[in-house]
């Protein structure tokens, strides 16, 4: 409340020392009205809320100034508002110092200076406004009225010679545009629909198989790509296995003997009855890992694994497609398998596992004596390793094996996208426009052969049957045969 009472008093003082402000006061009958809901505010503060600054009140002083400035012949009445709120208080402030800046063009940083100290002398100082300061401010708002109709007046000709001049010249560009039109169609041969129709158009290149859209053709690609698609599928299930591994491995450590390896009788000395429920099934990933959320985890990762390898058989039948790979199979492939990378190498060894369970114990159950829990941990952990120690080797030997072949596939993924085609867009126009001039020679009656060097001269292979789609083939024609006969 103290905080809205200095801005109240110090916003109102501002506003005095504004002599433009001042005569607003006395002018503009709006404006008046909202420095009078502060000088209230200042009362109610004062009266309801026992506000000063030092001992000192100024509603007084206030409503004096007010007063004086408006020279108004008939009794002014000030009055606390009982049942209104700081929020109501502050809002009054910024809607006055809204219509000041906006209308008034005075600073907010003037209106909310609390530098320099106020006193009820000073007001009373700032009270005055005399017949020669209302009539300069008079003078000076007709001069600034004069000259923003001046402006406008300026502006509407401005105006109305630009929107003549943009008529003018879209009369001519309509009636270029138009000779241009006559002169394009003049330039047709008059038989070009019905050499449309008896010949057949060339096709666009972009759908042409022959065309070759990309930078370059990698040999190794085909081959590249079925080693990328072979290596994350092992990744893959590698990945699968050890997460699952870890997420259902549970480690049961709710036995006093456990806590007995830190010199306490029972785990109550560490944590609260009901953290110690959790004691009997930790997944041996640590407290974090949650058995099915573990589980759907490691399931995501076949996603894409699934994408590169359906991309690969698909794109090595296209001979367009052969020598490149799609990105963004690659991309998620390398997100995903790089975010696992920091849990793996949480278990590739038992010091590893041992570090992950001290700090998730520490972090998640144990409540108090964590500095006992820490000093002894490792013991308690010897005879984790005692009673579970294969369970703990399966997990190391997964992990390392697991996390060796993540990262050499990902340095593939990373090779392949070095090495990937490029878009060729400059290929891609002049291909374009070897198809347009190849249309518009047709359109004219005459021929046109594109450029040879833009079609991939490569011959498509074309293999045997083996003697399964033979056989296949065979009953096929038997069938058809036997359709026929039977009409």
């Amino acid at each position: 409340m103290q905080e809205l009472y200095l801005k109240t008093i110090y916003l109102t003082r501002n506003i005095l020392k504004i002599e433009k402000l001042r005569y607003f006061i006395y002018k503009n009958n709006q404006f008046r009205e909202k420095f009078l809901i502060l000088i209230n505010n200042i009362l109610t503060l004062e009266s309801n809320h026992n506000q000063s600054l030092e001992g000192e009140n100024f509603s007084k002083a206030f409503a004096k100034a007010f007063v004086l400035i408006t020279n108004s012949k008939e009794k002014q009445r000030f009055e606390t508002f009982d049942n209104k709120t700081e929020d109501e208080m502050l809002f009054d402030i910024d809607l006055i110092i809204k219509q000041i800046v906006k209308e008034f063009k005075v600073a907010k940083t003037k209106l909310v200076d609390q530098s320099e100290q106020i006193t009820s002398s000073e007001i009373q100082k700032l009270s005055i406004l005399t017949e020669q300061n209302i009539n300069k401010w008079d003078q000076k708002l007709q001069e600034e009225s004069k000259q923003d109709e001046e402006i406008k007046v300026e502006d509407q000709k401005q105006n109305t010679g630009a929107e003549q001049e943009n008529v003018n010249t879209q009369q001519q560009t309509n009636l270029i545009n138009q000779q241009d039109m006559n002169n394009i169609f003049n330039m047709f041969n008059p038989n070009m629909i019905e050499n449309l129709q008896n010949k057949e158009l060339p096709v666009i290149p972009l759908q042409d198989p022959r065309f070759y859209p990309y930078n370059s053709k990698p040999k190794f690609m085909p081959i590249f790509k079925m080693v990328l698609s072979i290596l994350s599928i092992i990744s893959t299930l590698l990945v699968i296995s050890t997460l699952v591994f870890l997420s259902l491995t549970n480690i049961d450590i709710s036995s006093d003997d456990y806590a007995k390896t830190f010199g306490v009788n029972s785990w109550t000395d560490f944590m609260d009855s009901n953290r110690a429920k959790f004691l009997n099934s930790i997944p041996l990933g640590g407290l974090k890992v949650n058995n099915i959320r573990g589980v759907l985890l490691a399931l995501m990762h076949v996603v894409p694994a699934i994408l590169i390898c359906s991309y690969t058989f698909k794109s090595n039948q296209n001979n367009k497609e052969k020598y490149r790979m799609k990105l963004m199979p690659v991309v998620l492939f390398l997100i995903m398998f790089g975010m696992i990378l920091g849990t793996l190498f949480s278990f590739i060894s038992s010091k590893n596992i041992e570090a992950t369970w001290k700090n998730d114990l520490v972090q998640q159950l144990i409540q108090k004596n964590q500095d006992q829990f820490k000093n002894n941990f490792n013991k308690f952990w010897q005879l984790v390793i005692q009673n579970y120690g294969s369970k703990i080797n399966i997990a190391t030997i997964l992990s390392a094996i697991c996390l060796s072949i993540t990262i050499f596939t990902l340095i593939v993924a990373l090779i392949l996208l070095v090495v990937n085609p490029k878009i060729d867009k400059e290929r891609i126009i002049k291909a374009n426009i070897e198809h347009q001039k190849a249309v518009m020679a047709i359109m004219n009656g005459e021929s046109y052969e594109i450029d040879p060097l833009l079609y991939d001269n490569e011959e498509t292979e074309i293999k045997e049957p083996n003697k399964f789609q033979l056989f296949i083939m065979k009953m096929k024609n038997k069938k058809s045969n036997k359709s026929k006969k039977d009409e």
